[in-house]
């Protein structure tokens, strides 16, 4: 008798939990951007976190569903990666989960889901660094650089997607309508290194950007310079 209503009230809680994420989830997906959405989505990402922490810690069952699958560092078997290797393999997990959960992106950075995936990509980026002669410090305003730009780049594939999902054409179908537009204003002389180097790109790309591209070109560059710090500044603390 009492195993029964022990499993009837964990089944309250759950179905509590799944109800509270739907209404939440309804409203993030209707979104309007115009008024207090990074306010109202702290809200409603901290309130969820807290219902499903509450029946984790009440029934000590993992909250598959509150919890945001987080990047994790992880290599292939038996294969031992760089710190570079490291940084960049999290940065694309980073990158690759964003993009699966674009409302993420409105939760202010200061103010993360609390959540012990979250903790853990945390601890793996700093592992990827600890140990280079870094300070505390300087290892974490690494890890920071590295998460802003990736948030960066996510939103801007994220604003891509959502201006063709919103209009129903994308970027190249748009460029092929006003294209022949900016080119009968647009004087070539005037602006000679633009007007060589973006037909260049709309070549390469067949469109003016290609998100994924710039993400993992960018991430290098940044890598690279995280490098040139480190031999710097590493062997002296």
């Amino acid at each position: 008798m009492l195993e029964s209503i022990g499993r009837f009230r964990r089944y309250q809680i759950h179905r509590a939990a799944a109800k509270s994420a739907a209404r939440h989830s309804r409203a993030v997906h209707a979104w309007d951007f115009d008024s207090g959405v990074h306010q109202k989505i702290d809200l409603f990402a901290t309130d969820l976190v807290i219902v499903l922490h509450a029946a984790m810690r009440r029934h000590k069952q993992p909250a598959h569903f509150g919890e945001i699958a987080a990047p994790r560092d992880s290599a292939p078997s038996g294969q031992a990666l760089s710190w570079q290797a490291r940084l960049a393999l999290l940065a694309d997990q980073h990158w690759t989960v964003l993009l699966a959960h674009p409302w993420l992106l409105q939760i202010a950075a200061s103010r993360p889901l609390l959540g012990p995936n979250m903790t853990g990509f945390y601890d793996a980026e700093l592992a990827a660094v600890d140990g280079l002669g870094l300070t505390d410090i300087d290892m974490d305003l690494i890890v920071s650089l590295l998460d802003d730009y990736v948030r960066g780049a996510a939103r801007g594939a994220v604003e891509a997607a959502e201006a063709q999902a919103r209009t129903g054409i994308s970027d190249q179908q748009w460029w092929q309508t006003y294209g022949p537009l900016l080119a009968d204003v647009l004087d070539p002389a005037r602006y000679p290194t633009a007007v060589r180097v973006g037909a260049a790109a709309g070549a390469e790309f067949g469109a003016a950007h290609d998100a994924a591209r710039s993400f993992r070109f960018g991430l290098q560059r940044i890598i690279d310079g995280i490098a040139l710090f480190v031999g710097q500044t590493g062997g002296q603390h």
